[in-house]
């Protein structure tokens, strides 16, 4: 068969045979298209027979509206199978799509041609204009024929003309910055469109797959040829712009700098309108306040009501020139905030480039470091940010004030009625001009108060807008400052410790001890006092209490401390005064420095040096604190003696070395605060860098004295904790405590001063968190101690409460008293494990807690632990404010999980033993009800903990509910007994039908429950055998508790006399012996009843209760015993089965006498 319409399609003879009628049409309509689109006309009626030729060349490219016409063609095509159409039409789709992109780049081209070609008389146009100079605003034109309102809204029209300007220049800033981008995105771009456009050719070679249709042959052939055009234009668009690179860099630069030109001149523009505008307000509340005190002098000094009023209106226009004022000043304060936010973001991106263009010299790191000392602070913002929340409260307040005013003079009559009836009696020609001259006072008011209410409006807008314009220079500072400081620390900040630096140590030593400075520093201090007195009255009050308590606090001390010698008396509320006691007494002197030290950092009329002092004693007043609170610990009846058992022996060498240490580190502390403080380089490398060396060293020494192995401290240690896993890596400790401050030492004299100063602070951090730990842990475990030997020393706390709790017995199918089958609480080696268990979950959440917060201290400093926070290992997709974001999952998130489930299981595990230890052994509980809270719980922690682990590794509910759905139908069908046995498990926890003890039947199964679990119960029978019954058949089926509200059981026992036997007798008989056993209740009364009359008896039943099932078959046993004594010493005969034998006599009966072994009887 020949071709039919497709190059590279062919079907031979057979094959179009196979082809039904519809497919014929399909392709008869396909011919008529191409020829159509040939240009050449074909009748609609004319058959085109399948063997026809496309008269399209393989390699012609559609236009656009020739790929809308084809697309609507295959559209209208009928009898072709949906899901060929739907291909066709895919591809046809994207060729369109295609073809339009390549149209667009077409005319990009154009478009950059033309720029090109005009650019050099636009540039040439450009520079002309800038080089006329700039027209300066001048203020006597403003001023000219200009009123208030209309220089407002001049100044408004201006505002809108800069934001225009400004966003104009952002716009070529931009174009220029992506231009200059260019050429390496370009070649890069460039490579992957030449690889694409190979690809497309070997698609375009390539035989159509077998079997597929003629239609979607062509389609796809269509789309590449599209797709291949728009390559096509993409890399001459790209070539033309990396030719023409350098001409349109000149331009744009040319453009932007015009922008920027007019931006400036509009900057310039507004700023001057806004000092006319303000200059305007200034002369008009002056011009008001001028009008009303001349009201007042040409007034009738007789009318006192009328000066009243008078005084109002100059009162409210000094009002408004001072607000006027005030708003001038917030004018300037916002734009100075404005302009130096715009500074540190251009800053920040100039320096930004430079550290990641460049490598950063010693010079350039020293500027960047003058640069992060200058950026504005958080303490700083938060201040001003408080003044003026507090000033938008009172200018609230004066504005609602103000509109009460103008709502009063809505009824001008009325008022001047008013004012005119307080007047009193006038003379007959008074009344007229009195009241026009009242009138006319009252419209001077409303005038003032209508100004006054639009400025008061201003003003809080202007405070809104400086605190919003602070808060970003405050939040762009913070990401500024830890950017420097990512890539600061360990680039040196100074040269190798030298003989100059030791040269500048008279002229540093010079400044810290010149009497000018101090007595500058006094004169700071006495005008603080006089300006502001309230925080030195109350600093000073606080200071004399933290004194003057310190005799009492010491005897509550030695109170506590002869307290925590009786066991009973041992609280933690003990141990934790004796801590705030110790807290109180370290906290005089150095609240007293940071007080001093706080109102001279944060004084703004204060000089460098008094700020220095301020920092100083800031830093001195912190290193105080530490050392004094260590000195408190080890005094005679303090933490460490009477709470911890510290040896005398390890007080006194700890307290004689933080004697020796404070000498020496809280004045080099002050050192280091000052002139780190200051800033002065001169300063802050010499005696700062010093100080700081010294304090170091002085602190290496300091803990080589205190750990070393053979002082007191040491073997204090090794005896106490000598098993502990944190005693047997005191190697590490010890490399740490004494090594790090060499190390520092070290790095500051090599010239890395600021490196070593960052990590001196975190250094400091962690010594004070191990600290915290370490007392943290001792307080719990002291208070685990003192509730160990409470319990101890009290007894078992559960057989107090429930002494009747009944244990299974021995006999299969009856009760008997036996040792119950689960161990008392009481029993000192379960409170020795509860202790263990208390002590190893404290261990876990102090370690726990130490490796988070040493985490947070040291990641920001150390790349290693840095990185974990930045490797994604797989992101998830969530919804914030309706809009969708993936968030990445990173290794940090990993380590979370990890920890919290390790933590959850240990949790699990070890804290209902803490909770017995210290809170359920006060409570009055029995221990069925003690194993439900503690099953409760641990169920609880458990959930909580899967919840956690499963919300750091970003599985939330929304995430995976449709798959606890999923979940629960399967698990409903598949594992319907296990989810029974697990809510009958709750079931029973909650409404607890039976608790850990109670002597139990279920089906043919008695015994006592041992453990409640959530799918099981576990019951010991009286043969010690451990049942594991399901908790569905607590549920459904009967159970029988024997001991679950009332303990008290009967016993049965039937009793058979002979008969003739005395009735009476043997009821009181009866009666008689159930009083006399100790162990049956004489309440309820015991009872003998004669039942009936039987085959061989006269039938008694004994009736009796007894307290608890323990106590059953001892009853039993002795009731039996005491029946048969008493019985046989009555003669009443306790009856036994009688048989009557009846011999047949119609017969003869054959007799045989057999004689027994005495030989009694005859022989036969």
């Amino acid at each position: 068969m020949p071709n039919c319409s497709e190059p590279h399609v062919t079907f031979t003879a057979v094959a179009w045979l196979r082809v039904r009628l519809p497919l014929i049409a399909l392709v008869v309509s396909l011919c008529v298209f191409g020829l159509h689109s040939t240009g050449l006309a074909v009748p609609k009626s004319s058959p085109v027979p399948p063997s026809s030729k496309s008269k399209a060349a393989p390699t012609d490219v559609l236009s656009l509206d020739q790929l809308k016409a084809k697309r609507a063609s295959y559209e209208a095509t009928e009898g072709l199978e949906d899901s060929v159409k739907k291909t066709a039409l895919g591809f046809l789709d994207r060729a369109i799509r295609s073809r339009t992109a390549a149209d667009a780049l077409d005319q990009e081209t154009k478009d950059l041609l033309d720029k090109v070609k005009a650019a050099p008389d636009r540039i040439k146009k450009i520079q002309e204009d800038l080089k006329r100079p700039i027209a300066s605003p001048d203020p006597s034109q403003l001023q000219a024929g200009v009123d208030l309102a209309r220089a407002e809204q001049r100044t408004h029209q201006e505002e809108i003309n800069l934001t225009l300007a400004t966003t104009a220049l952002g716009k070529w800033e931009a174009e220029l910055e992506e231009e200059r981008s260019a050429p390496q995105q370009i070649r890069q771009e460039t490579a992957r469109t030449q690889q694409q456009l190979l690809e497309i050719g070997e698609e375009l070679k390539k035989t159509p797959p077998q079997g597929e249709h003629p239609l979607v042959t062509d389609a796809r052939r269509t789309f590449l040829l599209a797709e291949k055009r728009r390559l096509d234009a993409l890399s001459k668009s790209e070539q033309e712009r990396l030719n023409h690179h350098e001409r349109m860099l000149a331009l744009l630069a040319a453009e932007r700098d015009l922008a920027a030109r007019d931006a400036a001149y509009r900057e310039a523009l507004v700023k001057a309108w806004h000092a006319q505008v303000l200059k305007m307000r200034q002369d008009q509340a002056a011009q008001a306040r001028a009008d009303a005190e001349a009201a007042k002098k040409k007034a009738p000094a007789a009318l006192e009501s009328i000066q009243k009023e008078l005084d109002i209106n100059i009162r409210l226009s000094q009002d408004l020139e001072k607000l006027t004022k005030e708003q001038g000043a917030l004018a300037v304060r916002l734009e100075s905030q404005k302009k130096r936010l715009q500074e540190l973001e251009e800053e920040f991106a100039l320096n930004r480039k430079r550290v990641e263009t460049s490598v950063l010299t010693q010079t350039l790191s020293l500027t960047l470091r003058e640069q992060r000392q200058a950026l504005p602070g958080l303490n700083q913002y938060r201040r001003d940010s408080m003044r003026r929340h507090q000033q938008l409260a009172e200018v609230g307040e004066a504005e609602m004030e103000v509109e009460k005013q103008l709502r009063a003079l809505t009824h001008l009559e009325a008022e001047t009625d008013r004012i005119l009836q307080s007047l009193g009696p006038l003379p007959m020609r008074d009344p007229a001009s009195a009241r026009a001259r009242i009138e006319e006072l009252l419209l001077d008011r409303r005038g003032l108060l209508e100004k006054l209410e639009s400025g008061y409006r201003r003003y809080v807008k202007d405070l809104q807008t400086l605190e919003f314009t602070e808060q970003q220079l405050v939040s762009r500072a913070g990401e500024y400052a830890d950017f420097l400081d990512a890539h600061l620390l360990w680039i040196r900040s100074s040269r190798l410790l030298r003989w100059t630096d030791i040269a500048n140590l008279p002229q540093a030593a010079l400044w810290m001890v010149n009497p000018l400075n101090w007595f500058k520093v006094l004169e700071e201090l006495g005008q603080g006092l006089w300006r502001n007195p309230t925080p030195w009255v109350v600093g000073l009050l606080l200071t004399a209490l933290l004194f003057l308590g310190r005799p009492r606090s010491r005897r509550e001390l030695g109170k506590i401390a002869l307290g925590m010698a009786e066991v009973e008396k041992v609280t933690a509320w003990l141990t934790l005064k004796a801590l705030g006691l110790t807290v109180y007494l370290t906290s005089a002197l150095p609240f007293l420095m940071a007080f001093v030290g706080y109102q001279l950092a944060s004084s703004h009329g204060a000089d460098d040096f008094s700020h220095a002092v301020g920092g100083g004693l800031l830093l001195a007043g912190r290193t105080l604190a530490v050392t004094a609170f260590l000195h408190h610990l080890c005094r005679r009846d303090g933490l460490l003696e009477a709470h911890f058992a510290w040896p005398e022996e390890a007080r006194r060498s700890l307290r004689h070395n933080v004697l020796w240490v404070t000498q020496l580190l809280v004045p080099l502390s002050f050192v280091i605060g000052m002139t780190t403080t200051e800033g002065n380089l001169v300063y802050y490398n010499s005696l700062g860098r010093f100080a700081s060396i010294a304090g170091l060293l002085v602190l290496a020494v300091f803990f080589v004295r205190l750990v070393r192995p053979a002082g007191a401290i040491g073997s204090f240690v090794r005896e106490r904790h000598s098993k502990n896993w944190v005693f047997r890596l005191r190697g590490l400790w010890y490399l740490y405590l004494v090594g790090t401050p060499i190390l520092l030492a070290g790095l500051a004299t090599a010239g890395y001063h600021y490196t070593a100063s960052v990590l001196q602070v975190r250094h400091h951090t962690t010594l004070l968190l191990l600290l915290c730990l370490s007392l943290g842990h001792g307080l719990v475990t002291t208070w685990i101690s003192s509730a160990h030997r409470r319990l101890a020393a009290s007894g078992d706390p559960d057989s107090a409460k429930q002494k009747d709790e009944p244990t299974p017995p021995r006999q299969t199918g009856v009760p008997e008293t036996t040792p119950k089958a689960q161990a008392s609480p009481a029993d000192e080696t379960k409170i020795s494990e509860l202790d263990q268990r208390s002590r190893t979950l404290v261990s876990i959440v102090t370690f726990v807690l130490g490796f988070f917060f040493l985490w947070a201290i040291w990641a920001p400093v150390l790349p290693a632990l840095k990185l974990a926070g930045g490797v994604s290992l797989w992101a998830y997709v969530t919804e914030v404010d309706g809009v969708k974001q993936a968030v990445p999952i990173t290794l940090a998130h990993l380590v979370t999980s990890l920890v919290a489930v390790g933590l959850t299981l240990a949790a699990a595990r070890n804290l209902p033993g803490v909770l017995e230890l210290l809170l359920l052994n006060r409570l009055t509980m029995d221990a069925g009800a003690r194993y439900a809270l503690h099953a409760l719980l641990r169920y609880s922690v458990t959930a909580i903990g899967i919840l956690v682990a499963f919300g750091a590794l970003g599985l939330r509910w929304s995430s995976i509910q449709w798959l606890v759905a999923a979940l629960s139908v399967g698990l409903g069908f598949g594992l319907q007994e296990i989810v029974a046995n697990f809510i009958c498990g709750l079931i029973i926890l909650f409404e607890r039908p039976f608790r850990v003890g109670d002597v139990v039947t279920i089906g043919d199964q008695t015994g006592a429950v041992s453990r409640i679990q959530i799918r099981a119960t576990t019951i010991t029978d009286w043969d010690r055998r451990e049942l594991i019954v399901p908790n569905k058949e607590f549920i459904t089926g009967k159970l029988i508790n024997w001991s679950l509200s009332d303990p008290i059981t009967r016993v049965v026992i039937p009793v058979g006399v002979a008969y003739g036997s005395d009735t009476l007798a043997t009821e009181k008989l009866l009666l008689k012996i159930a009083k006399e056993n100790l162990m049956v209740l004489t309440q309820p009364e015991p009872s003998a009843l004669f039942l009936g009359f039987g085959d061989n008896s006269l039938n008694f039943e004994l009736r009796v209760f007894v307290r608890g099932l323990e106590n059953r078959l001892s009853v039993i046993h002795h009731l039996h015993l005491a029946i048969e004594r008493e019985f046989r010493n009555a003669g009443i005969n306790i009856a036994f089965p009688q048989r009557d034998i009846h011999l047949d006599t119609t017969g003869p009966l054959e007799v045989h006498v057999v004689r027994d072994s005495k030989g009694n009887g005859d022989n036969p």
